[in-house]
């Protein structure tokens, strides 16, 4: 159960969307012409505005790569308890990740698990190039028997496996 605060905040994150204010701007106006003109006008203008925008809202992805400056962080999706890695919500024993490749992009940098799939998708956690050092040191540590691959920023080809050391 959502709290009062949670509730306000997704609100507020919501109104701040340029999206949500474009819609609230367009929505006014229709009122005002709606108004001026006739109320009928604001009762067949305002009902047809109001469902398009809330289609386009819901149906708008959130931007996605690149990332801003904000710090990402891959321990909020990513964690070894239990002899389970758990990435996200969906967990994988730790002796059947045989492989794990770390992918430097330009400004973010992607954990790939591809040889264990989740309901048919390759698992991916992206976050910010910081975390970087602390992620490879995580996967040595915790899954020891896992092969790292390491790619750089303009590299398409992985190198040699090697065992994580």
């Amino acid at each position: 159960m959502l709290h009062i605060h949670q509730v306000s905040l997704l609100i507020l994150k919501t109104l701040a969307r340029p999206r949500v204010i474009q819609a609230l701007f367009l929505s006014s106006c229709a009122v005002s012409l709606g108004y001026l003109l006739s109320w009928p006008f604001l009762w067949l203008l305002f009902p047809i505005l109001l469902v398009s925008e809330i289609v386009l809202l819901v149906g708008s992805k959130p931007a996605s790569l690149p990332f801003s400056s904000e710090e990402i962080s891959p321990w909020k999706s990513l964690r070894v308890a239990d002899g389970f890695l758990y990435v996200g919500r969906n967990a994988l024993p730790v002796s059947s990740v045989p492989v794990a490749i770390l992918a430097h992009q330009n400004n973010y940098v992607t954990l790939q698990l591809p040889q264990n799939t989740i309901g048919g998708k390759i698992p991916v956690i992206t976050f910010s190039p910081i975390y970087f050092p602390a992620v490879k040191a995580f996967i040595r540590l915790r899954l020891p028997d896992t092969a790292m691959h390491i790619l750089a920023a303009g590299h398409t080809a992985a190198p040699e496996i090697r065992k994580a050391s």
